[in-house]
């Protein structure tokens, strides 16, 4: 795209504007000072710490395009009335509809969304290239860039899907976040395959309700599903139903359980094993076994989504095939170091805390230790709620900080104690570091420590600085202590 046609697009925004050359070619969007090139229009945005308006001056000479709302008089700098608005409407068109040649799946959910994706995105690469949007990181051809998002913002979701296409991607996976849905970032995207994991108790700071929580996860089936694509909805969850309701009539429905047997695919049999679980189950009336290297009834549910989104995209023996050579998922119920069963994992609500537990619980033979804390500046109703659940499935907790952010951690440490009715099995421990090293000297070989909130997260955020901080790290750093003691 060059200057002249940009300028076509948008003319219905543009309040004023000082052009000398509109032969330009333009390549890339970016709303960030220092990633820019002679190719690149800057879109200078207002936000909540930074007003991108300040930084104009320094690169006017650098970039090819500047939209702004402030009066400035340079060549190649364009006024308009929003230019949040103006880089919502053009950011789909500028990459020119990348999504349009990929197969693709969007992921929503309270929990599972990223497990999900990496399994749906393992199977589907034995097959096709195959690219990924989500909390670990943005896998592009053969890289992976660091995740600011879970969902990234419109500019850079279809800038990251033109990427995908410079390297012949055949279809894409993307964790579709609530925040994403209220916030337009995946623009007019319609996905092939939408779905849904779960629904429980998180980010309500930002929602302010259950209903509108609710109602944004929807807008992935009502706004961003294809009329003629596939829905696959966890219908053991009890909002399943108001999602079906949703659901356009031209749309397939593909429905997953773990109890009921009028779902396309539901189990039938779950065995145990030392190094994994072994499925039975039945796909659509016909018996189909599997084995997952994995615990848990959450990670059974996680592989049925996965598998009935790629279903006739990998047939059924290379689904078995594949899936028993699963990797671990970075952050999420992995396990670190050989001593005793220590795992990190990302849970951090009520509900993902219980299924983590009660997995623990399967496999454990001696008791099961939990280090958590809660994010500062998120949702705080949940913090004793999370308490509650970890007195009920724990036999001892150390509560410490996670995120604090811009909370004082004694405080949110407070607001976890509220939840807790008898503290002879629980310590308090700000310093996150000394918790984890704490829990490590309390258990035995036959114990289970669960380190839980921040998954693969390799920093802490103590106002508007990240601190490196790894619960991995520290774990393997605590066992190579104890080693030398």
């Amino acid at each position: 795209m060059n200057l002249f046609d940009l300028i076509e697009r948008i003319k219905s925004f543009i309040i004023f504007k000082n052009i000398d050359d509109f032969n330009k070619n333009i390549t890339r969007i970016s709303v960030d000072s220092r990633d820019v090139d002679d190719s690149t229009v800057f879109f200078a945005l207002k936000g909540e710490f930074f007003d991108g308006h300040k930084f104009v001056k320094d690169i006017k000479n650098k970039v090819a395009l500047i939209v702004g709302e402030k009066d400035f008089d340079f060549y190649n700098y364009i006024k308009v009335s929003n230019s949040r608005d103006v880089l919502q409407f053009i950011s789909e068109e500028f990459y020119n509809f990348p999504q349009k040649t990929m197969f693709s799946v969007g992921i929503t959910g309270t929990n599972g969304k990223t497990t999900t994706a990496s399994f749906i995105h393992f199977l589907l690469s034995k097959k096709v290239k195959t690219g990924l949007i989500g909390t670990l990181g943005y896998k592009v051809c053969d890289k992976t860039i660091i995740a600011q998002n879970t969902t990234p913002f419109i500019w850079k979701f279809f800038e990251v899907l033109k990427n995908m296409n410079s390297c012949e991607t055949k279809a894409f996976v993307s964790e579709v976040s609530s925040h994403s849905l209220v916030q337009s970032r995946i623009g007019n995207m319609l996905f092939d395959v939408a779905v849904f994991t779960n629904f429980s108790r998180d980010h309500l700071d930002f929602h302010k309700s259950f209903k509108n929580y609710l109602d944004a996860k929807k807008l992935l089936f009502s706004k961003h599903l294809k009329t003629n694509g596939v829905a696959v909805i966890n219908i053991d969850d009890e909002v399943a139903n108001e999602l079906l309701e949703i659901i356009p009539k031209n749309v397939e429905i593909r429905t997953f359980s773990l109890k009921n047997f009028n779902a396309s695919l539901f189990a039938k049999k779950i065995e145990i094993r030392t190094n994994g679980t072994f499925v039975t189950s039945s796909l659509f009336g016909e018996d189909f076994s599997f084995f997952i290297p994995f615990f848990g009834a959450f990670n059974i549910l996680n592989a049925f989504a996965a598998i009935l989104s790629i279903y006739n995209k990998v047939s059924k023996n290379e689904i078995v095939h594949f899936l028993k050579k699963m990797p671990v998922v970075s952050g999420r119920m992995e396990r670190v170091g050989k001593f005793a069963k220590i795992f990190v994992d990302y849970a951090h609500t009520p509900d993902a805390m219980e299924n983590v537990l009660k997995t623990a619980r399967e496999f454990s033979s001696g008791k099961i230790f939990v280090v958590f804390g809660a994010g500062g500046d998120r949702d705080k109703g949940k913090r004793a709620e999370m308490a509650k659940v970890v007195q009920k499935f724990a036999d001892f907790s150390i509560v410490t900080s996670d995120n604090p952010r811009n909370e004082q951690p004694i405080n949110i440490i407070k607001d976890i104690k509220s939840g807790f009715s008898n503290f002879d099995q629980v310590l308090f421990i700000e310093n996150r570091a000394k918790a984890i090293s704490k829990a490590i000297d309390l258990i035995d070989k036959n114990d289970t420590l669960l380190i839980l909130g921040k998954g693969a997260e390799d920093y802490q955020i103590f106002g508007n600085k990240k601190i490196h901080f790894s619960d991995k790290e520290e774990v393997l750093n605590n066992l190579k202590r104890l080693k030398n003691d």
